[in-house]
């Protein structure tokens, strides 16, 4: 009778060891692996987050890049006011060609003019050109400077700029231009 003893100590001891290193090993994959899984899905959160800054910042580069470039835009406070002559009544045809030519130096693309002879017929002095235009915000800019350079300059009566495509605007602006007596 002794054996049977003997048979359930060992198989309690055998017992005993497979539960001490299954905790053993538990013990090692709750100190060990788990906070490295823990940590590996924070890394990937992370980079899920990191991902979706990039793609957000992908979608706002144009822009930046376009206020980088108004930022460094030199811009002078001081618009040009010359001696203000009245334009000879034998020079109004060629308004036409100098509006043009403004317009190609400051990168803006006439596509239109109109004079309005009314007000120098009702003896006021000037006469209104409308002048329409496409092109960059910051062109139009330089070419209404342009435009107020000129000696024969009058007044700006109204601008109009409409959104066309993209960066592209539409804009119109009537100006007066001064006329002499015959």
């Amino acid at each position: 009778m002794a054996r049977p003893i003997v048979k359930r100590r060992r198989l309690s001891l055998t017992l005993l060891l497979v539960l001490g290193s299954a905790a053993v090993v538990g013990l090692i994959l709750g100190i060990g692996i788990l906070p490295a899984v823990y940590r590996i899905n924070a890394v990937k959160a992370e980079n899920l987050d990191r991902q979706v800054r990039l793609e957000q910042q992908k979608h706002l580069s144009p822009l930046l890049e376009a206020a980088d470039k108004a930022a460094r835009a030199r811009f002078s406070p001081n618009l040009p006011f010359p001696d203000r002559h009245p334009i000879r009544h034998n020079q109004i045809s060629g308004l036409s060609e100098r509006f043009d030519t403004l317009a190609r130096s400051s990168n803006v693309i006439l596509s239109a003019n109109t004079v309005d002879m009314a007000p120098m017929n009702a003896g006021k002095g000037f006469i209104s050109v409308e002048l329409s235009m496409s092109g960059a915000l910051f062109d139009f800019r330089q070419y209404l400077i342009s435009m107020a350079a000129l000696e024969f300059f009058n007044a700006v009566e109204k601008i109009t700029i409409r959104t066309e495509k993209g960066e592209v605007k539409k804009c119109i602006a009537r100006i007066r231009v001064s006329v002499g007596q015959k």
